[in-house]
């Protein structure tokens, strides 16, 4: 009878055994995949930079314009000075020159501004650069520790709320990056306009003369600078081109890499809850084990009693 309950109790073990192996098994064997999390981020990061080469595009469209609308306003300028008598004399060409001093001012004190406005963001984008490697260094200590997969959530909402922060305020950076560098080109442009005006007048030329040239010197600078955006804006829109192809593949991807990891974490689950089962039938046979030996034992002891 002895016997019985020890081959009865090693079964139970060798069960119990098999579950806590199996169940060890099965977290090795599964760890947090990072396939479809890494083509996740892939995705995001080409999205975010066909997002951010469409925002310079629009830029790019907008300086286009500005400068058509500059020739076109010299070209008018001069079809009116040709239609009417001008004065020879340079009064109407200081008067240019204080014009273009004015619209300077203005630009410098735009670019102040920006430049300002810049080098906030830049000190914001440190800031939550140092928050992100907190919560970085919080999400290594829970890999370290083998924590399960529901106690990453905050962390992990945190870290997504930071990583979004971060993408727009370095959005925000490039873009006034790009409206200093253009507000610094207005600026630069204005100096060698007013530049050019001065030269001629110290040169004696007369009024018609002055605007003449300086409508021509415009005409080629402006036509040179709007076929360089054009070109420009030729291949942001190839490059966008070929980040929408790239977009699509990942897309593909992410669904078939979801899909395997639906699969296997349905294996999983269904080797979890054999595991339980096979648990729960070792306490059992335990237990069984357990009350069989202690029957046998006060059954002894009642046949020694009575055989005294």
């Amino acid at each position: 009878m002895m016997k019985k309950i020890t081959t009865l109790a090693l079964v139970a073990i060798s069960i119990i055994s098999c579950q806590q192996q199996n169940s060890k098994t099965t977290t090795l064997s599964n760890p947090e995949t990072p396939t479809v999390s890494q083509s996740n981020t892939d995705l995001e990061s080409h999205l975010d930079k066909q997002e951010d080469l469409k925002e310079h595009i629009i830029q790019l469209a907008k300086k286009k314009d500005s400068l058509q609308n500059v020739l076109k306003g010299t070209k008018e300028s001069m079809t009116r000075i040709n239609e009417t008598k001008i004065d020879k004399g340079t009064e109407g060409v200081k008067a240019k020159l204080n014009e273009l001093k004015g619209q300077k001012e203005n630009f410098e004190e735009q670019l102040n501004l920006q430049k300002k406005e810049m080098d906030l963001a830049t000190k914001k984008i440190d800031i939550l650069k140092q928050e992100k490697t907190v919560y970085d260094e919080q999400k290594k200590a829970l890999y370290d520790k083998g924590a399960k997969p529901k106690e990453f959530v905050v962390v992990d909402s945190l870290l997504n709320g930071i990583t979004k922060k971060l993408l727009d305020q370095n959005k925000r950076v490039k873009t006034l990056n790009r409206n200093v560098a253009d507000v610094e080109e207005q600026v630069l442009s204005i100096t060698e306009q007013r530049g050019f005006l001065s030269s001629k007048i110290r040169e004696n030329y007369n009024a018609q003369e002055i605007f003449e040239e300086f409508a021509k010197e415009e005409d080629t600078k402006i036509t040179t600078q709007i076929a360089a955006i054009d070109a420009e804006m030729s291949k942001l829109n190839g490059d966008v081109s070929s980040i929408n192809s790239t977009v699509a593949g990942l897309h593909s991807n992410i669904e078939k890499e979801q899909a395997d990891q639906d699969i296997k974490l349905s294996e999983v689950e269904a080797q979890e809850k054999t595991n339980n089962r096979l648990k729960i039938a070792g306490i059992a046979i335990v237990l069984i084990a357990l009350l069989f030996g202690l029957f046998y034992i006060v059954g002894k002891r009642k046949k020694n009693n009575a055989k005294k």
